[in-house]
């Protein structure tokens, strides 16, 4: 049996991991989103998270939109979410369009603030607006994918369901969410829908995006466009740089044998004292490890990871994606990248 040699597989393991790294979807935590989803390589401007198979991207006359695209013999649910960051102030927006007939097996969600990437998972909390359902209305709701509380509700009286519908929710400094909608082809402006108080108690990173549930007769019937994460009052400072941070090497092996145990990370000296938030997620979207939460960089130049989890247990051999946001406190410039990792 012929044995590939270590730079057949170093080759190996960059086509799989370059393949991954188009296709994966892990992201940066990111503060501003605007995604009208009207290029053709839209689903590549973020990342995303989720069932990725079961979203496609839909030519509608002259523009564009996400299409959930499911299995046509079977009922389903299906996510897809990116990562974010829940500011003190924000107003996050989303257009709907369905050809089904809403029910409490057919509806559109969207997912303002999830804890986890997996919204499906009992365990998980977020907060979401869930467009139709039994009371075919729009609601703002609070828990998890099962079970969950209205927590602000607009009736047929307020605003009857009508296509394409814009959906817009602003939360203040002092935890006050406000939920509004506009049918585009009705009204001129937005529809204020009413307010309440939330203490989210949670982490301010966690995910965004799009989910619905539909029976068979309505897999193809859902579409989602126009996301916008934003601070009203402050510019986007955001700022994207590119091969601004070096790792090495590509294939790590946790035999102890002190040749390649270790991913190194490193970064310039621009870089130091910035804020860094870096995490390694699997191939399944799961955060593994973080490896720093909101810390600054020092001026070593580097960083670290010896193939552990959060847990200090050795990681699973496979494909792992590292997630780095850096952001300069001072200047609010922010630098986003991410790269691959292999453990063998």
């Amino acid at each position: 049996m012929k044995t590939r040699t270590n730079t057949e597989l170093n080759f190996f393991y960059f086509f799989i991991s370059f393949s991954l790294i188009l296709t994966f979807s892990i992201n940066t935590f990111a503060t501003t989103i605007d995604e009208d989803f009207s290029k053709e390589n839209a689903l590549e401007n973020l990342t995303w998270i989720g069932t990725t198979e079961k979203f496609t991207l839909y030519k509608k006359g002259d523009s564009q939109e996400l299409r959930i695209v499911g299995d046509e013999n079977a009922s389903d649910s299906a996510y897809l979410v990116t990562s974010t960051e829940i500011l003190d102030e924000i107003t996050w927006e989303a257009t709907f369009r369905t050809s089904a007939s809403l029910s409490k097996n057919n509806f559109s969600t969207f997912i303002l603030h999830s804890e986890t990437s997996d919204i499906f998972s009992d365990e998980n909390k977020m907060l979401f607006v869930k467009v139709g359902g039994s009371g075919k209305d729009i609601c703002l709701c609070l828990g998890n994918w099962i079970e969950y509380e209205s927590l602000l509700c607009s009736n047929k009286d307020s605003i009857p369901l009508d296509f394409p519908l814009n959906v817009r929710i602003q939360k203040n400094k002092d935890n006050l969410f406000s939920l509004h909608a506009q049918r585009t082809e009705m009204e001129n402006e937005y529809i204020p829908l009413g307010e309440t108080a939330i203490d989210l108690d949670c982490e301010n990173e966690g995910f965004s995006g799009f989910a619905a549930k539909f029976t068979k007769t309505n897999y193809n019937k859902f579409y989602f466009d126009n996301l916008k994460i934003y601070n009203p009052q402050q510019p986007d400072t955001t700022t994207l740089y590119v091969n601004q941070i070096e790792t090495s090497p590509q294939v790590i092996t946790l035999n102890q044998d002190g040749v390649d145990d270790e991913f190194i990370i490193k970064y310039p000296e621009s870089f130091i004292g910035f804020t860094a938030h870096i995490s390694i997620f699997n191939s399944s979207g799961i955060e593994v490890c973080r490896l720093l939460n909101n810390e600054t960089l020092n001026d070593d130049g580097f960083l670290r990871w010896n193939g552990t989890d959060n847990n200090n247990r050795i990681v699973p051999i496979g494909l792992y994606i590292i997630v780095i946001d850096l952001v300069n406190t001072s200047t609010g410039e922010r630098f986003q990248d991410k790269k691959v990792c292999v453990v063998s």
